[in-house]
Order: structure tokens, then sequence, then C-alpha cells
């Protein structure tokens, strides 16, 4: 699926997708996003699956405590494709990290076949 389809099924304009691919607004893990790229993602009912990041760190924060002192040294964004080998990034591997602004950040499951 293409980002710009996902970014439209968030509610997301193709003039304003346009105006934040300009701007170097829209990151994936810790890339600037420059143009609309193919993502192999998991799909529920032909739509991008999408996963809320408050909701996903209370999930993953619950399923084990020491996961909380993790994100507090390294952060949440910078434990996307790190080099850092852990539980916690075994984990976050499995999940593609869409930042469109400084406050809108959700997940997409990675696709695996």
């Amino acid at each position: 699926m293409k980002l710009f389809d996902i970014l439209k099924q968030r509610g997301l304009f193709s003039n304003d997708i346009k105006v934040r691919i300009k701007n170097k607004q829209i990151i994936l893990n810790s890339d600037v996003v420059d143009f609309n790229i193919e993502l192999n993602i998991e799909l529920e009912n032909e739509k991008a699956k999408i996963f809320e990041v408050g909701d996903f760190i209370f999930n993953i924060i619950k399923s084990n405590k020491k996961f909380s002192d993790q994100f507090m040294i390294f952060g949440f964004e910078g434990l996307f494709d790190s080099n850092i080998k852990s539980d916690l990034t075994n984990i976050l591997d499995q999940f593609i990290l869409i930042k469109t602004s400084r406050k809108e950040i959700f997940l997409l499951k990675k696709k695996y076949e």
C-alpha cells in the first residue's frame, strides 16, 4: 500500500501531504520521506491496520515493566531501526513508525510473507 493512501486514510488531504513532504515533515522510522513509497504492511478490510502510539506503549509496558526504563533512556522514536538488540527492539522491529507532525505519530505493522 502506498504511503499517501495511508495518510489519506488518516484524514490528510493531498495538498497537505504534498506540503508536508516538501517541508520534510513526514518521517518514516528515522528517515525523511520525500516521495510516495510502497509499504508492505498488514491490512484490515483493504485498509492499513493502524496502531495508535499511546495504546501501543501502554500495552508494551503492561507486558513487561522493564520496557518503561528503556523507553525513558532511549526514547520511543530512537529505538526504531536502531542497532540496539533487546526484547523491546525485537517487538518494535515488527512495526513502522510514521510521524506526520510533531504531535501526530502512528504505527503500521510490517507484513511478513
